[in-house]
């Protein structure tokens, strides 16, 4: 990916302005990637070993995510797509005449942010389908939020949900737990939701696991660096870079983690590897790579 919009302030959501060339959604099996040692960066080579197209050339297909045989992602700008690889299909999740935004998927759970007179956090559970809650296209959807905020990003773990909420003056992160159902902190529409940031800085593109929560922070100076939340703790700590840090994935191993982003630190943007052992870089060239993504 390049990052033509890198730049664009994410309050500043625009539909269908221009059509750009057709995207389309391409399946990677990969080989098993090689151990690399601390010092060595990841080789440039080709790990494919197929690739299966799963969208039309005919229309616009963006904001792919996947989970084990399940891949879902955004067609024409607006209705959340489901592909399951084990059964060759295509789904719809939402009807054409809906508006979702940025999908993610873990086990069977769907979320997505869905437009209509506001920004409102959506889930489905595809062992509910045909029935309330479920994700074929005519089932009644769970709302999970209700207040009228700009929300964006959500990501969902097991029993979690995150997601980033404009508070007026900056973004903030957010929270509910299926646990708190019908409680404060609660994913039911009217559960009052737990709010993890509440300061002048911007806090956004937030990433989760069982223990941790990561997301990129934009200070005063402007700089972004990550930050790490210990969910068994309830601590949080910046780690302070040299230039700007952003859009951090996490993966946790056992009691430790390991976190991948993209920085600017080297002059290039590069990926970085952060553990609780310190930081390696990952892959660095002549180009320009960001927008990392991690297996869970």
């Amino acid at each position: 990916f390049r990052k033509k919009d890198s730049k664009r302030y994410e309050k500043q959501i625009k539909y269908k302005e221009m059509k750009p060339p057709s995207i389309v959604i391409v399946l990677v099996l990969l080989w098993s990637l090689p151990i690399m040692a601390a010092e060595e960066d990841v080789p440039q080579t080709a790990f494919c070993n197929e690739s299966i197209q799963i969208t039309s050339d005919s229309v616009q297909s963006t904001n792919p995510a996947i989970y084990r045989e399940n891949i879902v992602w955004i067609k024409e700008y607006q209705q959340v797509m489901l592909f399951n690889k084990n059964l060759n299909r295509t789904t719809p999740v939402i009807d054409a005449y809906r508006v979702g935004e940025q999908p993610t998927i873990f086990e069977e759970k769907i979320v997505w942010i869905e437009f209509a007179e506001d920004a409102q956090v959506m889930m489905c559970d595809l062992r509910k389908n045909g029935h309330g809650g479920g994700c074929l296209e005519n089932d009644a959807k769970t709302q999970v939020t209700s207040d009228l905020s700009l929300k964006l990003r959500p990501k969902i773990m097991k029993k979690t949900i995150v997601w980033q909420q404009f508070d007026g003056n900056d973004f903030e992160i957010m929270l509910c737990d299926f646990r708190k159902n019908g409680h404060a902190g609660g994913c039911l529409m009217n559960d009052t939701k737990e709010q993890l940031t509440n300061n002048s800085l911007e806090d956004k593109n937030v990433d989760i696991t069982e223990e941790y929560l990561v997301w990129q922070t934009k200070k005063e100076s402007n700089d972004e660096d990550i930050t790490l939340y210990d969910r068994n703790t309830n601590k949080s700590e910046t780690f302070e870079e040299p230039g700007n840090q952003q859009d951090p994935v996490i993966k946790q191993q056992k009691k430790d983690y390991q976190i991948v982003y993209w920085t600017n630190e080297m002059g290039n943007d590069d990926i970085m590897e952060r553990t609780k052992k310190g930081k390696r870089k990952l892959m660095t060239s002549e180009y320009d790579e960001w927008m990392p993504a991690i297996s869970k």
